[in-house]
């Protein structure tokens, strides 16, 4: 089977690497994959080295706007159909079977497959493009008339979906999936308790949590001395955003206890110097973080929201924590700063899931069965 998939993320961040990584092992099943991009994608080397092609467009932003400006409007609408054009003309130079986009508010990948009349498979990975409910049901309506099948990456999402009018007899879940080799680690420093180092990963997206962690680590630190929180991902994107939370650190005189360490060129070793490894969102549907996390072991502690569930089971691999709460996250991080037996427990407990459920193998064996379905 041919498929084209399209991406419009520009970023390096979960969208696109679970992207390339459902790809490769899709590709080593036997399925056929090419990709259309944006031309100024930051991993585009790397999506050069696993698809067989890779067409770019300019990069625009081609989301859903939340305008009713007519003028915003059209120029959207002629934005779509310019982009459609490109995807139609590589999906037809390939023979692609279908089309699929790793985008749930990204339209143009859909109307080029009804326009070739050929499938279109729509992968929803986030929970906010069909939030607020009126927003919803026009892309519901949407995806109804060109979207073949929905994937959701997790449970919630795809309810939500159904509840809005989608047909559930059209309808995929295929979880988020890591290489959990790559990440495998028993490395654990369990028994320090003086010396830890509590870690989130994350870019510079609000919905991240990122000072939900720093107040959090703030309150740690007013009980417990020799902990250290550092945060992985780009620190690009929202000056503003970077500017409040340096602040923050700064007026809380905890330069040297909280680190931005900016993007890592190997995570497994990162998540190595890890003892604990917070997820704290505000919004969620399934952390890569949190996987891969697991995957090396560590205990999680989690904020209570989106398909955080689907990853920390209470008590079992991590503990959950109330939303957006820093007293309750750091109750979370005391207590497992407080046990090396639990800590252990936990990376054990964590290390299995990620194997039994979230391995790429297992995910992308049902993506293999929903690009069949078409």
């Amino acid at each position: 089977m041919i498929i084209l998939s399209v991406q419009p993320a520009a970023r390096r961040g979960g969208p696109s690497i679970q992207h390339l990584n459902f790809a490769k092992k899709s590709i080593d099943m036997g399925f056929e994959h090419h990709a259309c991009i944006r031309e100024d994608h930051e991993m585009l080397d790397e999506y050069r080295e696993t698809f067989s092609s890779v067409t770019t467009f300019k990069p625009v932003n081609a989301i859903i706007p939340r305008s009713i400006s007519p003028i915003k409007l059209l120029n959207y609408r002629k934005l779509v159909k310019e982009i459609a054009g490109t995807i139609k003309q590589t999906a037809k130079n390939i023979n692609a079977d279908a089309i699929w986009t790793v985008n749930d508010a990204f339209l143009a990948g859909p109307i080029a497959a009804k326009q070739l009349g050929i499938p279109a498979i729509t992968h929803f990975l986030g929970m906010t493009s069909y939030r607020p409910k009126p927003v919803g049901l026009g892309l519901v309506a949407f995806h109804k008339k060109y979207s073949n099948r929905l994937i959701s990456c997790q449970d919630l999402i795809a309810e939500d979906l159904i509840s809005l009018g989608f047909p559930r007899d059209r309808m995929d879940i295929v979880y988020n999936g890591i290489d959990t080799e790559k990440f495998a680690s028993d490395n654990r420093k369990t028994d320090d308790q003086d010396n830890l180092n509590i870690g989130m990963v994350a870019n510079l997206d609000r919905r991240k949590g990122l000072m939900l962690f720093i107040e959090a680590a703030i309150l740690v630190s007013k009980t417990r001395q020799g902990v250290e929180f550092r945060i992985a991902g780009q620190l690009e994107g929202d000056s503003t955003y970077l500017e409040e939370i340096k602040n923050r650190i700064a007026d809380a005189g905890m330069q040297n206890q909280i680190h931005l360490d900016g993007v890592v060129k190997s995570m497994p070793d990162w998540y190595k110097a890890l003892d604990i490894c917070c997820v704290p969102s505000l919004i969620e549907a399934l952390s890569v973080a949190s996987l891969e996390a697991m995957a090396s072991s560590l205990p999680l502690v989690a904020t209570d929201v989106g398909g955080n569930y689907l990853a920390v089971k209470h008590e079992r691999n991590g503990l959950l924590s109330k939303p957006n709460d820093p007293e309750s996250l750091a109750q979370g991080i005391i207590e497992l700063c407080n046990s090396s037996q639990l800590r252990r427990k936990y990376g054990e407990e964590g290390k299995l899931i990620a194997k039994n459920t979230f391995s790429l193998g297992k995910v992308v064996e049902n993506l293999n069965q929903a690009f069949s379905k078409v």
